[in-house]
């Protein structure tokens, strides 16, 4: 039912748009956006990846902190909620959640 309303191909090619633009308060938006996206849909792309790194470097100042808060922010939810063998190395080191050990066998 959610794909309905929020189509992947729809939705992360506007994500990515935004997280191009040269306002702050886009970028801070498609991150926060990104950072939904993961949460709900429990998958992101490559190319979505690859902004939000750039997103966590970004100290471009935005309402009393910066953008790189809102990118650490949508980098935590999307290591919470996609698949660990889905997320880069460079992501699961530091925004990975919780390590859930395999069943022991008996």
């Amino acid at each position: 039912m959610l794909d309905e309303f929020h189509p992947p191909a729809v939705v992360l090619p506007r994500i990515r748009r935004g997280l191009r633009s040269r306002d702050a308060q886009t970028r801070a938006n498609a991150v926060q956006s990104l950072g939904h996206f993961g949460r709900l849909h429990r998958d992101i792309d490559v190319e979505s990846l690859a902004l939000l790194r750039g997103a966590l470097r970004d100290r471009t100042p935005l309402g009393g902190c910066q953008l790189r808060g809102y990118a650490d922010d949508a980098a935590d939810d999307i290591g919470m909620f996609v698949p660990r063998h889905r997320l880069p190395r460079w992501l699961r080191r530091r925004h990975a959640g919780p390590w859930r050990p395999r069943r022991m066998r008996r």
